[in-house]
This record gives structure tokens, sequence and C-alpha cells, in this order.
């Protein structure tokens, strides 16, 4: 008798209460919702989005008419003018001088030195493009004709004639 005052005890069988926790209807409604809630997501992150289903607009070709020539009114020709042929002229090219701007011409820079001559102290590389004054020159060396040049910021060396090309002033 003391087993049936006992709370913990129970009088039904243990299949009897799993039955009772799941009802028959939940084997078959929660399989559905996992796959329902799989199928949102995939829905969600791959379905087509809105802006490429929508058709782009293209403007309408339009016909325009092109201006009609009107008459232009001629005079008429009194006489003949002789037509003059052309002569060749000659073409004076002229080349670096004491008082003259030039610019570098160097890709990789053209490096000022402090006397005429490649073995010569640098003084700084000129970037490509440079606009520098002719100072006095010209003074051959180590193959070379030499300027003393003098740039934007003061400052006074030699370069070489071959990075050097005319610049208007």
């Amino acid at each position: 008798m003391a087993s049936d005052l006992n709370p913990r005890r129970s009088r039904t069988p243990r299949k009897e209460k799993r039955a009772e926790l799941r009802p028959t209807w939940s084997w078959l409604a929660i399989p559905l919702l996992v796959i329902g809630a799989v199928f949102g997501l995939w829905w969600g992150l791959y379905s087509p989005s809105e802006s490429s289903t929508e058709p782009t607009p293209t403007p309408t070709p339009t016909r325009m008419q092109r201006p009609r020539p009107s008459p232009t009114p001629t005079m008429a020709v009194l006489f003949d003018t002789p037509t003059v042929a052309p002569t060749a002229t000659a073409t004076v090219m002229a080349g670096i001088g004491t008082g003259q701007t030039v610019r570098v011409s160097a890709s990789d820079g053209l490096n000022l030195r402090a006397a005429a001559g490649s073995n010569q102290d640098l003084v700084k590389t000129m970037p490509d493009g440079t606009i520098l004054a002719i100072v006095s020159g010209p003074v051959e060396a180590d193959g070379h004709t030499w300027w003393q040049v003098r740039d934007s910021e003061g400052s006074v060396g030699w370069c070489a004639e071959e990075w050097l090309e005319l610049s208007l002033p």
C-alpha cells in the first residue's frame, strides 16, 4: 500500500507516457515545418532579384531631318587671277644657347652635376619635363656637350645636351 501513496510511482506504463507527450499529428507537422523553413531560407538567398526581371527601357529612335542647303548667290568672275606656285622655304633650327630656356627630356630624370663631366659630383636629379635656364656653355667633356643651367629653385649645375630640348620662355 505504501507504493500506492508514493507520487513518484505511476501506474501508467512508460510507452503510454511517451504517446501522451507527442500526439500523432506532430509526427507529420514537425518534418513539414522543417522542410518549409529550409525552403524559405533557400528561396530568400537564391531567388532572382526583382531588378533583373524588370525590362530596361530603351529610347525610341526618332528621325531627324537635315536642313536643306539654301542657294548661295555667286559673283560673276570678272577676270582670272594667276595662282602662285608655292616655293620651298628653308627652316632654320636654332640650337641651344646662353639665355634660352630648355626642358629636360629624360624619362628617368637628368643628373645635374657640379661641373661638366659624367664623373663630377651630383647636385640633384632633375625630373622629366623640368624647365631650366641656360647660364653658360657649351663645354665638351666625356664625349658630351655640357651646358650650365639653373632651375626654378635656384640650383645651378651642368647637364648633358642630349637630354635637353628647347622650350618656349
